[in-house]
């Protein structure tokens, strides 16, 4: 009974030391966001736009377009994370209001990235082909 009750504390002192991150430093500085929003029709060419944004260390950015028919709103917030990688979230909207496709596409996805790192943070695809994808870059 001795031995068993040494083990499991010495296992459960051994387990938070282990499961913490290494200090990593404090969080970096500002950072510019590099968005791009392909939207692919059924018919017709992909629709494309490209946005950079800067992130101060903490807080959101945000960018508003439109261009008739379409218009995007796209919000980059800096959640935390240390020297190595931001948490960033990101708000993406797309309405296209023309007669012949009507739409409007929302994308919320939180994610941790590093400096120079690529990921495609959302992709919302439809039965008939058409497509929404959206890949940021830090930098």
């Amino acid at each position: 009974m001795r031995i068993t009750c040494a083990v499991l504390l010495a296992v459960c002192g051994l387990v938070p030391l282990a499961s913490r991150p290494a200090h990593a430093g404090p969080p970096p500085g500002p950072q510019t966001m590099e968005l791009e929003i392909v939207n692919r029709p059924t018919r017709g060419a992909p629709d494309t736009l490209q946005v950079t944004i800067t992130l101060g260390e903490r807080g959101c950015s945000s960018i508003e377009t439109q261009r008739d028919p379409v218009r995007h709103k796209v919000i980059v917030c800096r959640e935390g994370g240390d020297a190595v990688a931001s948490v960033l979230s990101f708000n993406v909207e797309r309405h296209d209001s023309s007669r012949e496709a009507s739409s409007h596409k929302k994308l919320h996805s939180t994610a941790r990235m590093a400096a120079g790192q690529r990921l495609v943070v959302g992709r919302v695809a439809h039965a008939d082909g058409a497509n929404l994808q959206v890949t940021a870059t830090l930098r």
